[in-house]
């Protein structure tokens, strides 16, 4: 899922921390989607915050 975030975050001109910012969440929280599994919730807020849909962040779907 950190490839889905990155590719959106220079899509959009942003960086990572502006996005954690934007979604409410810890700073750090993205970078550690390399190595462990998203929680659901983190999952939810970053979603609405690059509207985008939870299907698309988990690979599940290109369609955003």
């Amino acid at each position: 899922m950190y490839e889905r975030v990155a590719e959106l975050a220079a899509e959009k001109g942003l960086t990572i921390c502006k996005i954690e910012k934007m979604a409410g969440i810890a700073n750090g929280t993205i970078g550690r989607w390399r190595k462990q599994d998203a929680r659901g919730k983190t999952i939810v807020k970053l979603a609405k915050a690059l509207n985008v849909s939870t299907d698309y962040l988990l690979g599940m779907t290109d369609k955003r």
